[in-house]
């Protein structure tokens, strides 16, 4: 329960809410925050709620991640006054938040296959695929194929990038509390 702004060359600022424990950053258009892969791993660190406040801990970088300008190994805390560099985008933890209304549809289907989703069906999500797109939800149900099939390929791969930049493509059109609670890592 906690919003992050994102800024960094040629990307306008934004902010990202987040009603889950824990948050990916990295390349992976699966990731929570995704950027750039120039100077981002595949999944490069992860914000994690915990009593002691929101910790940052790098994941698959090696390094390339700050904390107010100190190199970060370690699990830190962060908060508000906090600035996090990862490559060349910023992070700054902006606020708690109290609650965040669920992205859920209306319909008891929907309802059903996101739920399967959370709990880790992933069979669910090429049916909750077909199910957008016979409601006429097609940039959804692409999108939730595309992030499938990228899981699959290898990043030399020359499809891969195309697929990434369409999906970054799609996202921007994608609310991202629906994206969030869909996200899914590779295994």
């Amino acid at each position: 329960m906690f919003v992050v702004l994102v800024t960094g060359p040629g990307r306008p600022h934004h902010r990202l809410a987040f009603d889950k424990t824990e948050v990916t950053i990295g390349s992976l258009p699966s990731c929570d925050i995704v950027l750039p892969p120039r100077t981002v791993a595949r999944v490069h660190a992860l914000l994690a709620r915990s009593r002691a406040g929101i910790m940052l801990r790098s994941v698959g970088s090696g390094d390339g991640m700050w904390v107010n300008g100190r190199p970060v190994g370690a699990p830190v805390a962060v908060g508000i006054s906090d600035r996090i560099q990862i490559g060349a985008y910023q992070l700054a933890i902006e606020r708690a938040v109290e609650r965040l209304p669920r992205i859920v549809g209306v319909d008891p289907v929907e309802i059903a296959l996101i739920e399967a989703i959370e709990k880790g069906d992933h069979s669910s999500r090429l049916v909750y695929a077909d199910w957008l797109e016979a409601h006429g939800q097609t940039t959804r149900a692409e999108f939730l194929r595309l992030q499938e099939t990228l899981l699959v390929m290898e990043p030399e791969d020359a499809a891969f990038a195309a697929g990434i930049a369409r999906l970054r493509e799609l996202s921007v059109s994608i609310d991202a509390g629906w994206r969030g609670q869909l996200a899914r890592l590779p295994t």
